[in-house]
């Protein structure tokens, strides 16, 4: 795998294996006792992510071991970045027929669980391989690290710049997670843990916030298809007292209509956004309106919208041109209010 460019030409991998300009290769345990040779780039990745605690190239000293495991026995880990749609025969399926040709090339990460009578170890990267493995009904191949969720987490973060697949809402949801959990206690360390830069970090948190209210996430079954920039605006007007009542008044009737279900989700999102709007619009309201000099327009529209014009002195030739300037007025007035 690629480290990613995060550093001018160079990755958080290749500072990671610069480290203190030793190369060698050290040993792993493996489940029958003989050593295994450990690989530079699954060495770096750990380097990496203590450069990125510790903001020092110098990685800390590292524990671990290669095993192989009941897939039924190790359960994903608790602030796993990957949505539970992932785990279907159809969305690994590439997972399943590699491994099914070419056997497990990658452990997934994994950590040692104590006291839970049903699972032995936990997945930090990897749950597609778990999944596949356990489909397969074959061993997984796990590298076992001791590692606290900070450390787990900014290995997974790492890793999600070069993996394919991992969509940008799932990365914000997986970013409120950890701010929700205190794995980091607040996005500026966050933001920093992961070498993103303060602002895109607080947009992606914004926009995983609309997946809290029920009635919004009840139209997005596949947060794949989210794109953020659209789930911050509505997040934006959740936040507002003004308008968040009505935004979600229109998810709950998008949901009750099923209308949603032919529209991509960023039509969804866009229909959210204008919701406001279109209330505005929908108020109801009667007013008049001069016609020249001595004539009147009536106006009146229910909350569906419906408008109704009445000219008490009709429309003639001769006050054509002031009836056709009110009705100009009286459409700039309903679309403006």
């Amino acid at each position: 795998m690629a480290g990613s460019k995060l550093f001018g030409g160079k990755s958080l991998l290749d500072y990671a294996k610069e480290g203190d300009g030793k190369s060698e290769e050290k040993p792993t345990t493996t489940s029958t006792g003989g050593p295994t040779a450990g690989g530079t780039e699954a060495k770096a990745h750990f380097a990496a992510s203590q450069m990125a605690l510790r903001g020092s190239p110098v990685p800390m000293a590292e524990r671990r071991a290669v095993l192989s495991v009941d897939a039924k026995r190790c359960k994903l880990w608790p602030y796993h970045d990957r949505d539970p749609i992932w785990y279907t025969p159809e969305s690994c399926g590439d997972v399943i027929e590699s491994i099914r040709q070419d056997g497990q090339k990658d452990p997934a990460l994994a950590r040692k669980l104590k006291g839970d009578p049903n699972f032995d170890y936990e997945i930090v990267i990897g749950g597609r391989r778990r999944y596949a493995c356990e489909t397969l009904g074959i061993p997984l191949k796990i590298e076992v690290a001791e590692i606290s969720d900070r450390e787990a987490a900014v290995r997974m973060h790492i890793e999600n710049h070069d993996r394919q697949g991992l969509s940008p809402m799932e990365s914000a949801m997986s970013y409120a997670r950890h701010l929700k959990e205190k794995v980091f206690p607040n996005q500026e360390e966050l933001a920093k843990s992961i070498r993103r830069s303060p602002a895109q970090v607080s947009k992606m948190v914004r926009a995983a916030g609309i997946m809290d209210v029920g009635a919004i996430r009840k139209l997005f079954p596949d947060v794949r298809e989210i794109p953020v920039e659209d789930a911050a605006k509505v997040a934006s007007l959740i936040e507002q007292e003004s308008t968040r009542g009505i935004v979600i008044k229109a998810a709950e009737q998008m949901g009750r209509s099923g209308s949603h279900k032919d529209k991509r989700a960023s039509a969804r999102l866009k229909l959210l956004i204008a919701a406001p709007q279109r209330s505005s619009l929908s108020t109801a309201l009667k007013k008049d309106f001069n016609v020249g000099k001595q004539g009147r327009a009536f106006v009146t529209r229910n909350t569906k919208g419906k408008v109704t014009l009445a000219f008490p002195n009709g429309i003639t030739p001769e006050n054509r041109e002031d009836v056709l300037a009110t009705v100009k007025e009286i459409v700039d007035t309903l679309t403006q209010a």
